[in-house]
């Protein structure tokens, strides 16, 4: 089992959908990242650039969610994926984005993914 460095519960308001009001009001979007990384370096060195650096990777994808303004849950975990493997460390992502307030009540909708290099 690989291990993994993750960050879990990036929440933020984001344009995402493809019905008329999703496309004029930000809506809250949840999304959970689990990068393939192997971490024995970082541990015994213990600098940050021999692993993920989890606060400008988090800061990073909050960007791209936002800029992206895309109609589909598929499409935005997929540029996620695509952004994240762009980092020479990670070498597997599993990308989940979650609209907790697509449907009525407590029903959350979304997607995840898993894609490697």
């Amino acid at each position: 089992m690989p291990d993994t460095v993750f960050i879990r519960n990036l929440a933020f308001d984001a344009i995402i959908g493809v019905l008329a009001h999703e496309r004029s009001t930000p809506q809250p979007i949840r999304i959970d990242l689990d990068m393939e990384v192997k971490t024995s370096g970082a541990a015994q060195s213990r600098e940050l650039n021999d692993t993920v650096d989890y606060a400008a990777m988090a800061e990073a994808v909050r960007r791209l969610v936002i800029e992206a303004e895309a109609l589909l849950v598929e499409t935005l975990a997929e540029e996620i994926a695509r952004h994240v493997l762009t980092d020479d460390l990670v070498d597997g992502v599993t990308v989940r984005v979650t609209k907790p307030q697509a449907l009525p009540g407590e029903t959350e909708v979304g997607v995840q993914i898993h894609r490697r290099r």
